[in-house]
Parts: C-alpha cells; structure tokens; sequence
C-alpha cells in the first residue's frame, strides 16, 4: 500500500527523472532556491540592543528603517516600495537558534543596501528579519546583473545554460561575484559538455570576477576533481595559476632589490625587490598578516598546487595554456614565497617546486 508521503516521493522522482531526460536540472542556488529576492536600503539603524528573555540576555537585535528599492523576484506580489520597520536579529547568546541569522555579526548601518533572499512568505519586514541568504552591496561588484543572469538561464535546459553563460562571464562593468561564480561550478559538475563554458573562462582575465568569487570557484573545482573530465582538470589547472596571481596582497622577500616585492607587482611584470623600510605593507584582506597570502593563495599552496604538480598532465598543461610571460611570472611569484622564511615549511616547498616547473 502506498502511503501519501511515499506517493509524493514517487512524485518528486519522477519529476526528478523528468527533468533529467528533457535535459534540464535545477541547481542548487541561493538564487534558485528563494521565492523572493529584492535589494533592500537601510534607511535608519540603531545601535544593536541587548534583548532579555525572563531575565537572561538572549540575543542583540538592531532595529532598522528600511525601504525595498529593486525587486528581482516576488511571484506573490508581497513586497512595496514603503519604508518599513524591522528588528534583525545579529547575536544568539543562549546558541538555541538553528540555523543562525543570517544577519549574525552584520555591522548594520544607514545607508547600507543589500541584495536580500528569502524561502519563507510574509510582509517585507518578516522577509527582512528571516532571509535565507545575505549579501551587502556596493564594494563594485555585479551582483545584482549575477542574480539577473542565473534567473534567466535557470530554466534553460542545462546544456543551453552551458553555452550562454558561456557569454556571461565576460567581464562587465564591475567584476561577477560569488553568487554568479557558485552557480558556474555547479553547471560545470553536470553531466554536459563543459567546453564551451571552460574555455570561456580560461580566456577571460582574472578580474572578470572578484577576489573572493576566484576563491569559490577554484574551491568548487577543486571539490569536481575526483569524477572530473579530461577538460575540467585542464580548467582547473589553469585558473589555479592564473588566479594565484591575482592576489593582491603584499609579500615582502629580501633576495630582490629596488622597489617592495608584492604578488600584485609580479602578476603586472613589475620590477620589485626588497621593503624599503623595515616594516612591510600590512595585507588588504589577508588570510593571517603573517602570511600575506590571500585565501586563495593559501589554498593553492595547500591543496590546489600540490594536485598539480603530483601529476604529469596537469604540468604539461600549464607548459601549454600559459604563455612565457605568465609562466615568468609565476616563476617570480614561487621565488617570493619559497624565500620568505615567515612562511610555513610546506608553503615554502610547493613554491620552490612551483618555480622549478614554471622554470622548465
């Protein structure tokens, strides 16, 4: 006998297997997973307040004035242009709240926008206070076009998605953020060709996504690796190196001299050499200031590097995708690392094989 739980779960599979043979799947997405998403501002903020439940602290909320002014989906119609009251919940102390706020140990301010995702139903103030996910605005990132182009392909057979965000990850007026770069390595992990969408990206500058959307990407790949294709491995291989010097933080390295050694410098085939004062350039957005590695970079000598090198292809493909230059460049860069003796050991000797092959 078939229960109605088990007839909904033969229902969804079969919609699942449905999808499937006409080509099309959903991703898993902040974006395709939201029912409403719009960019709110926050027009006033208090100070956040220490909220008491019998007695006990409990949390802090600030209460906010805010105003949706863009709605990119709102199939019910719920939300309006009217300035409305709200309280976001930022600090759990009691650690009872499964799942955390998405607004937890936000530094919420007038002025601020936000591109705001949400699951649930309700007012404009109940979608405010319980979003699903979160992401600030204005640091010149496209991640309102992002959302755009996601919502526009998401129901698009798969193997079409492929090929026109082939097109979408050229650079725009400002750099695509994690959002965008998510949902391009979870298209990459379907059971399609990943060509036309692979080659978009290795061809495309490092700038056409941000700093931290490189990070997700490369993590994503990386994440592929064990069932991946002969093309995605040759992608990863090459956005590793590409991507790495990307990094914009600076690594002092005393073997130079003239002008301090940063990654940055490098990447632009820059001459650089030794701090001109005892104390180096503190990092921008440093993984640890001993370091001066970004998170990506960190990553790379960690885990993304040392995959490379382990295996034949992968270094045959940086020979033939990277032109001399780059191959110089990187070279330059390891030689920074592997003779920085503030970095770990291990960072140090992937840098040192990294500039051997880069070498050759």
């Amino acid at each position: 006998m078939i229960t109605g739980l088990s007839k909904l779960a033969l229902l969804g599979l079969f919609c699942a297997l449905a999808c499937h043979a006409a080509g099309r799947l959903d991703l898993i997405s902040p974006v395709t997973q939201a029912k409403t998403i719009f960019v709110v501002q926050i027009n006033a903020a208090t100070p956040p307040e220490l909220v008491r439940d019998a007695g006990f602290p409990t949390s802090y909320e600030t209460r906010v004035r805010a105003q949706v002014i863009q709605v990119l989906r709102d199939p019910k119609r719920v939300l309006t242009p009217e300035p409305f009251p709200a309280n976001l919940k930022q600090v759990s102390r009691t650690g009872l709240d499964s799942p955390r706020s998405a607004w937890a140990y936000r530094e919420v301010a007038p002025g601020q926008k936000y591109l705001v995702f949400a699951r649930g139903d309700g007012t404009c103030e109940d979608l405010l206070e319980s979003p699903s996910y979160l992401e600030l605005l204005g640091d010149g990132i496209h991640s309102v076009g992002d959302v755009e182009t996601i919502l526009r392909l998401a129901p698009l057979e798969t193997e079409e998605q492929v090929l026109e965000m082939s097109a979408a990850v050229a650079p725009g007026v400002a750099p695509h953020g994690n959002l965008l770069a998510d949902y391009v390595f979870r298209l990459l992990g379907q059971d399609v060709d990943p060509s036309a969408l692979s080659e978009a990206l290795m061809r495309e500058p490092a700038d056409a996504f941000c700093d931290s959307a490189r990070d997700t990407l490369l993590r994503g790949l990386n994440g592929l690796l064990p069932d991946a294709s002969a093309q995605l491995r040759r992608l990863f291989a090459v956005l590793t190196a590409k991507y790495f010097l990307a990094g914009t933080d600076p690594v002092p390295h005393a073997r130079h001299s003239g002008a301090p050694c940063t990654l940055v410098m490098i990447a632009k085939g820059e001459g650089c050499g030794a701090p001109t004062s005892g104390t180096p350039v503190a990092p921008s957005d440093p993984t640890d200031y001993a370091s001066g590695l970004t998170s990506l970079q960190s990553s790379a000598l960690d885990v993304y590097f040392p995959w490379i090198l382990a295996r034949a292809e992968a270094i045959r493909i940086l020979h033939s995708e990277l032109d001399r230059a780059t191959l110089g460049r990187l070279r330059s860069a390891a030689d920074v690392i592997s003779g920085d003796t503030t970095q770990l050991a291990s960072r140090r000797a992937v840098a040192a094989a990294i500039e051997v092959v880069a070498g050759r």
